[in-house]
Formats: structure tokens, C-alpha cells, sequence
């Protein structure tokens, strides 16, 4: 839920080179209001420290330093998972946490679809829908605004 509104897909932070999907979240390309520059700066300090965190686990840990492509998905999957759990362990552990675990949260399990059955092309027209893109950003940028004025 932002603003009131309800989107039924997660989504990627990426930058404007990416296609307009439901479940990608671009910066603005040319921000022009006070809104869309703050979004814009906050969205791309975001991406910034996940290629950082990418970063640490190619130089502490090799992972996607090396090719993987002999793997199978589950070993990668893992891989990938244990790697960020030591880094949050580390981040935590030295109190430069920026968050906390919740282990109440819940975790709505993925699913697993077949391709080209109804259900499967249903959702595919879902998360090309560029409409749902673009109020999810305009969503999130206004709620971070109003974010942003409420602390000053």
C-alpha cells in the first residue's frame, strides 16, 4: 500500500535505461519539481548502496565474482541469501544497522506459475502494464515528500 493505493507486485529500483514495468521503479530523467528531485536523489543513494553491498560480496565472499552460470538456481539463490545474511550480520554487529528484523514480519511465500497457462499470461500483462508503473512512482514520490516535509 502507498498513498492509499494498493500494488499487488514488489519492485526494483533501476534507472531510466529499463522498460516501463509495474514491477520497476525508474528515477525521473529530468527531475524538475522538489518532489521529483527528492525522489530522484534518495532512489539513486538507494541504488548506490545496494552496488555497494554487490560490491563487498564480490570482495569478501567471490560471490558473482566468478562465473555461476554451471550452477543451478537454488545453489545461487542460497549463495546470494547467506552472503547478505552475513553482511546484515556484520552491519548489525557494529551498529550501523539502518533497520531492525522483525520476526514478526510475514513472508507470503512465491509462486510457482506455468507458462502460457491463463493465469500465467494474466500476470504477465499485469507487470507490463506502464500505467501502474508510473502512478507507483508518482505514489512513492509523493509519499516521501510528504515524508521529507513532516521532518523539517
Amino acid at each position: 500500500m502507498v498513498k492509499g493505493h494498493s500494488y499487488k507486485y514488489g519492485y526494483y529500483l533501476c534507472d531510466e535505461i529499463y522498460p516501463d514495468y509495474s514491477t520497476l521503479m525508474k528515477v525521473y530523467l529530468v527531475p524538475q519539481s522538489e518532489k521529483t528531485k527528492l525522489f530522484t536523489k534518495r532512489q539513486e543513494s538507494a541504488m548506490k548502496d545496494i552496488e555497494r553491498a554487490f560490491g563487498v560480496f564480490k570482495q569478501m565472499w567471490h560471490v558473482v565474482k566468478y562465473a555461476t552460470r554451471l550452477w543451478d538456481n537454488d545453489r545461487i539463490k542460497r549463495i546470494v541469501l547467506a552472503s547478505i545474511i552475513m553482511h546484515n550480520m556484520i552491519i548489525e554487529d557494529s551498529d550501523r544497522a539502518i533497520c531492525t528484523y522483525d520476526p514478526d514480519d510475514v513472508i507470503i511465500p512465491l509462486e510457482e506459475f506455468v507458462p502460457k497457462t491463463d493465469e500465467y499470461l494474466s500476470q504477465v500483462v499485469e507487470i507490463h502494464n506502464n500505467e501502474t508503473c508510473f502512478n507507483l512512482r508518482e505514489d512513492a514520490a509523493d509519499h516521501l515528500y510528504q515524508l521529507n516535509m513532516n521532518e523539517d
